[in-house]
């Protein structure tokens, strides 16, 4: 994502496509590809049921979910959704029931996330406003300051308000699909779909985010540099003026 600001690119340059692409991979492996091959493995060698298989699938994401906490060793964003997540999961893991509920489970706080980016529209300031800024300033009181002066930008508000809109309806439409799928594919043809579909979602909406982005970012460069060349000009013409005026 790409702000529109006089600040120092440094000060408020977020991670690049490629960057978050990459980031993702292990995610991709540990929560998507890896549940599918220990789901078929259980089905194939042992006597376990859909729920437990499921659950014991779930296992290598929480872990990664715990290490990346404590990696961090902060609770901050990330890690107060992979914490919600993983109390999600034992929470289904006990209960048991329908397995398919289970697997709806990973929608549950996308689809909350939603709601609350849609709701928050209502508000001054979008809940991606804050989103964006933990990526991009992180903890940092310079850069977070640096982000937060672009909100006096109409593109930028503009933008925000723009972004949080497809992340909504995207995170609404990614749990209605899931539930569609879920309730009209078998488990394992689920499993082995529903990452490429998911994830494909994931970086499509991430993909616009960031052009968007930089089409906002050059549309207000193109701006500045209107504003700049109008006052240039008023500075030219202005000593003219009162050349005339002196002599009349």
């Amino acid at each position: 994502m790409k702000v529109v600001s006089s600040a120092p690119t440094s000060t408020t340059q977020p991670p690049s496509f490629r960057t978050i692409v990459r980031g993702l991979l292990p995610s991709i492996l540990i929560s998507g590809i890896l549940p599918f091959i220990i789901y078929q493995l259980l089905k194939s060698y042992t006597s376990v049921s859909d729920i437990e298989a499921l659950a014991i699938s779930a296992v290598p994401a929480i872990i990664y979910g715990i290490v990346s906490i404590v990696r961090q060793r902060q609770l901050d964003l990330i890690a107060g959704i992979t914490i919600v997540g993983i109390a999600v999961t034992m929470i289904a893991a006990l209960v048991g029931g329908d397995p398919r509920l289970f697997v709806i489970r990973e929608s549950l706080l996308t689809v909350a996330l939603g709601i609350a980016s849609l709701v928050s529209l209502l508000f001054k300031k979008p809940l991606w406003f804050y989103i964006f800024r933990y990526f991009v300033s992180g903890h940092d009181p310079e850069r977070t300051a640096a982000f937060d002066a672009n909100w006096q930008y109409a593109l930028f508000r503009s933008y925000i308000r723009i972004v949080t809109i497809v992340w909504g309806v995207t995170y609404l439409g990614e749990f209605i699909l899931r539930v569609i799928l879920v309730y009209h594919l078998s488990i394992p043809q689920f499993l082995a779909i529903s990452p490429f579909i998911f994830y494909g979602i994931t970086i499509g909406v991430i993909a616009f985010t960031i052009a968007y982005g930089n089409r906002t970012r050059r549309r207000g460069e193109e701006l500045r540099r209107q504003r700049q060349r109008r006052s240039r000009k008023n500075l030219s013409a202005g000593p003219s003026i009162d050349s005339v005026r002196s002599e009349a």
